[in-house]
C-alpha cells in the first residue's frame, strides 16, 4: 500500500516549524498571530494545515495590519487560549480581550484593501455621540453587586451605553478639535447656465487653496477646456440639483473615506485668497459641527467676526454655496432618513432645497450648523438656477465679502499659515536644501555615546537644524543630554539646536500596545513642534539608532538618482535589524504591506528596493511631503502598528514611494538585548 505523498509547502512569511499530528494531518506555528499578541508560545499559535491554506490563498495576504478574515480569525484563537490561561507574561488577559475585539472587526472582509488607513484618534478620545449619563445598570462581567454607569448615545443605531462599551464600539467616533483639518475632499457641481460661471469659479477656488476639485457635471455643461479628464465627472443623465449635489457628496466620502473634510461647492461662487490656510487653523469651531457655510447670506451676518452657530429657527440657509462637513458629519447626513427620503417626498419633486435639508438636519441631529463673518465666499450667478424668478441679489448675496485679491487671512488679522496646497518642492541640489533632523530620546545611556559621536562627525548639509526630545524623565539623563545640546549648539555643525525635556513622560506601555504608538507620534510632533515645517528634508533618528557616518550623503544621493530616473521617492531609509523580528530588517518588499520580511544580510551594498514600510529609525523623508502627512499619528487600522506605519502609507497613498538602502547598514543597539 502506498504511503500518503507529503504536502507541498506553503509560501507565508508567516508559517513555522510545520510538524504532522495525531490525526495524520499537518499544523504549524502562526508568527503573524504572535507579532500581533507578542507571544512565541507554539502551543498558543499553533493552526492547521487547512486553516493556512484558506488564509494564503485569499485577499489580502496575510497581514499583521489589515489581516483578512482567516488571519483574523488565527488572531482571535490565540487570544482566547491566552484568556483561557489568565494571561501570559508577554501579553495579559485584559491586552488579549482588546486585541480579539480588534481582529474580530476583520473576520467579515472579503477582499482586499488599496491601503491602510489612518485612524485620527484614539479610543481613549470622547465619542462624538456620547452623552450625558442617564442611569446605572449591573456590570456583567463582574461579580457582586457592581453597577456602571449609563450614558445617552445620539447615534441613530443606539439609545444608550457605557464607557467600556462606548471604547469598543464601531460607531465610535473621535470629538473634533480646533487646528485638526489636514486632508481635504472637495467637489464642484455644475449645470448648464445662461452665463457659465463654472471657470472663473474654478480658478478661484484654485488661489483659494484647492487646485484639484473634482467636478460634478451635469449634461451638456461646458467646461473649461484645460480641466483635466480625470478631474471630471460627467453625468449621462440630469439629475437635478439635490440629486447631484447629494451623490456628489457620497462619491467624495467612497472616494476619499478619510479626508478630514469634505468641501462641496457651487460653480457660482469666488473665494477670497488663503481661505483654505486659514480654515486648517481654524476648524472646527465645535466639538460636534454638523457644516460650516462658507457664504453667509446678507441677513445671516453677524457684527461678531468669525464662526456663529444659527439658531433652530434660523436654518433654511439660503444657498448652499460652499459647505464644509466633518468626516463624520458628512456620513451621518447621508445616512439619515432625511436626505435619503427627499427625492420621492420632499416639495418640487425633490429635486431642490439643498440648504434647507441641510439646515433641518443639523436641527434633528444636535449638530450645530455655522457661519462665518465676514463671508468667505460671494454668489456670482445672476439667477437662480433653481427657481423660475428667483435670482441672486439682494439676501442671496454676501455683503461683507472681502474680495478674490483680499487675503482672508489677512482680513481675519491671524499669522498666514504655510498652506501644504503651496509648499515648495525640494531644490534641485539637494545637498543645497534644508535639512531637521528630529531625534526623540527616552533615556537610553548605553546609546547615548554613540549617538553623540554619530552627531558629532557625520556627513551633513549645512544648512541643519537639530530637534531633541527628552522623553525619559530621568533628571540626570536629562542633564547629561542638555550638556550634548550645548556642546552641538557650540559647534558650527547645526543652524539651531533646540531641547526639549518632559519632566513627567507618559508611562512606556508594552510593544503592541496602541498606546505606546500614539507615545511614540506625540514625541515626533512635540519634537518637531519649534520647526519651520518648511524644510526641504526631515531625517528621523532615533536613540538607538546609529547610522554609518555618509549615511545623509548616500540617503541623499539615491534620492536624486531615484527621481533622475523617473521614480517619484518620497522616504528612504538605511537598514538595521528589527529589535521584534530578530533576523529582519524594520522592512518589508511587499507593497501588500507585510507578506515578505527582508532577511539581514540579503542587500548588497549598492542595492537599492522599494518597499512598502521601514521604520522610523533612520529615514529621510522629502520634506515637503513629510508635512503633508503631519502630524505624525499614533495608529494604522486596528490600532496596533505605529507612527512609521503611518507615514510610509501615508507616503505611498499620496503617490509616492519607500525605498531602502542596502548600504546604509546601521547599528540598532535594541535588536542586541
Amino acid at each position: 500500500m502506498s504511503s500518503t505523498p507529503p504536502s507541498p509547502p506553503l509560501s507565508c512569511p508567516y508559517r513555522h516549524d510545520p510538524q504532522a499530528d495525531d490525526h495524520d494531518g499537518e499544523i504549524a506555528v502562526c508568527r503573524l498571530a504572535g507579532e500581533v499578541t507578542g507571544v512565541a508560545d507554539p502551543e498558543i499559535l499553533r493552526v492547521s494545515r487547512a486553516l493556512c491554506e484558506l488564509c494564503v490563498r485569499r485577499l489580502p495576504l496575510p497581514d499583521p495590519a489589515i489581516p483578512n478574515a482567516y488571519a483574523a480569525s488565527l488572531v482571535c484563537v490565540a487570544c482566547e487560549r491566552i484568556i483561557e490561561r489568565g494571561g501570559v507574561p508577554e501579553c495579559d488577559a485584559d491586552t488579549a480581550r482588546k486585541l480579539m475585539a480588534w481582529a474580530a472587526q476583520h473576520l467579515d472582509l472579503a477582499g482586499g484593501r488599496a491601503e491602510m488607513r489612518a485612524i485620527h484618534h484614539g479610543r481613549r478620545d470622547p465619542c462624538l455621540y456620547l452623552g450625558d449619563q442617564t442611569g446605572e445598570r449591573p456590570c456583567l462581567s463582574c461579580r457582586g453587586s457592581v453597577r456602571q454607569k449609563v450614558f445617552a448615545c445620539s447615534h441613530e443605531a443606539h439609545t444608550d451605553t457605557t464607557i467600556l462599551d462606548c471604547a469598543r464600539c464601531p460607531d465610535h467616533e473621535a470629538r473634533l478639535a480646533t487646528g485638526t483639518v489636514a486632508t481635504w475632499a472637495v467637489g464642484v457641481t455644475t449645470a448648464p447656465r445662461a452665463v457659465a460661471t463654472l471657470e472663473r469659479s474654478l480658478r478661484s477656488l484654485a488661489d483659494a487653496g484647492w487646485p484639484d476639485a473634482l467636478v460634478f457635471a451635469e449634461p451638456d455643461t461646458p467646461l473649461p477646456g484645460w480641466l483635466e479628464f480625470h478631474r471630471v465627472v460627467q453625468r449621462p443623465v440630469t439629475l437635478g440639483a439635490w440629486p447631484n449635489w447629494l451623490l456628489s457628496l457620497q462619491e467624495l466620502t467612497l472616494r476619499y473615506p478619510w479626508a478630514d473634510a469634505y468641501l462641496l461647492c457651487q460653480d457660482d461662487v469666488l473665494y477670497t485668497r488663503d481661505l483654505r490656510a486659514y480654515l486648517e487653523k481654524t476648524l472646527w469651531p465645535t466639538e460636534n459641527t454638523g457644516v460650516v457655510s462658507l457664504h453667509t447670506a446678507l441677513h445671516q451676518e453677524s457684527a461678531t467676526r468669525g464662526f456663529s452657530a444659527l439658531g433652530e429657527n434660523e436654518v433654511m440657509a439660503w444657498g448652499a454655496q460652499a459647505y464644509v462637513f466633518p468626516n463624520a458629519a458628512a456620513r451621518a447626513l447621508l445616512r439619515s432618513g432625511l436626505a435619503i427620503n427627499h427625492r420621492n417626498r420632499g416639495p418640487r419633486s425633490g429635486l431642490c432645497n439643498i440648504d434647507t435639508i441641510v439646515g433641518q438636519w443639523c436641527d434633528l441631529a444636535n449638530m450645530p450648523y455655522f457661519v462665518h463673518s465676514p463671508s468667505p465666499t460671494q454668489h456670482i450667478g445672476d439667477a437662480s438656477a433653481i427657481w423660475e424668478r428667483g435670482d441672486t441679489i439682494g439676501r442671496r448675496q454676501a455683503g461683507s465679502f472681502p474680495g478674490e485679491d483680499a487675503s482672508f487671512c489677512d482680513t481675519m488679522a491671524i499669522p498666514t499659515p504655510k498652506s501644504r496646497s503651496a509648499r515648495k518642492v525640494s531644490p534641485p541640489n539637494h545637498w543645497d536644501g534644508t535639512l531637521a533632523i528630529c531625534a526623540p530620546t527616552i533615556g537610553r545611556r548605553d546609546a547615548l555615546g554613540p549617538w553623540r559621536d554619530w552627531l558629532v562627525t557625520a556627513a551633513m548639509p549645512p544648512r541643519t537644524t537639530l530637534y531633541i526630545l527628552d522623553n525619559s524623565g530621568d533628571l540626570e539623563y536629562s542633564e547629561l543630554l542638555r550638556i550634548i545640546a550645548i556642546e552641538l549648539d557650540e559647534t558650527d555643525r547645526f543652524e539651531k539646536v533646540n531641547l526639549h525635556i518632559r519632566r513627567k513622560p507618559p508611562a512606556v506601555p508594552p510593544r503592541h500596545s496602541p498606546q505606546r504608538h500614539w507615545n511614540v507620534a506625540d514625541a515626533y510632533n512635540t519634537a518637531l513642534h519649534q520647526s519651520e515645517q518648511d524644510e526641504d528634508f526631515v531625517f528621523l533618528l532615533d536613540d538607538d539608532t546609529i547610522p554609518p557616518l555618509d549615511c545623509l550623503p548616500l540617503l541623499y544621493g539615491q534620492m536624486a538618482a531615484l527621481a533622475r530616473q523617473g521614480e517619484n521617492p518620497g522616504a528612504i531609509s538605511g537598514c538595521y535589524e528589527s529589535a521584534a523580528n530578530r533576523g529582519f530588517l524594520v522592512a518589508c518588499y511587499s507593497m501588500l504591506h507585510w507578506s515578505k520580511f527582508i532577511s539581514v544580510g540579503s542587500l548588497g551594498p549598492s542595492e537599492v528596493v522599494k518597499v512598502g514600510t521601514v521604520g522610523s529609525g533612520c529615514v529621510l523623508f522629502n520634506g515637503p511631503l513629510f508635512w503633508d502627512c503631519a502630524p505624525v499619528r499614533g495608529e494604522t487600522i486596528g490600532g496596533m502598528l505605529g507612527p512609521d506605519s503611518y507615514l510610509c502609507s501615508e507616503v505611498r497613498r499620496k503617490g509616492y514611494s519607500v525605498w531602502l538602502h542596502g548600504g546604509v547598514v546601521c547599528d540598532h543597539l535594541s535588536a542586541k538585548h
